[in-house]
């Protein structure tokens, strides 16, 4: 967003607006996967993005508890 947004003011406003449309289902986030907050985890995380050639459709979330 850095290149669209010039103030505080417009990112708190479009940041409002990109949670709203999430919230109503209106945008769909799809997630890969989701992996946690271990050495473990991230290993794998790091694994799946590389062995899918950064193929991989949708977000790779880690799940900080």
């Amino acid at each position: 967003m850095s290149n669209y947004v010039y103030t505080p003011e417009e990112a708190a406003h479009y940041g409002r607006v990109l949670f709203e449309l999430v919230e109503k289902e209106e945008l769909k986030i799809k997630i890969y996967d989701e992996y946690p907050f271990t050495a473990e985890g991230v290993r794998q995380a790091q694994t799946d993005l590389t062995a899918a050639g950064g193929k991989t459709t949708g977000k790779l979330v880690i799940k900080v508890a």
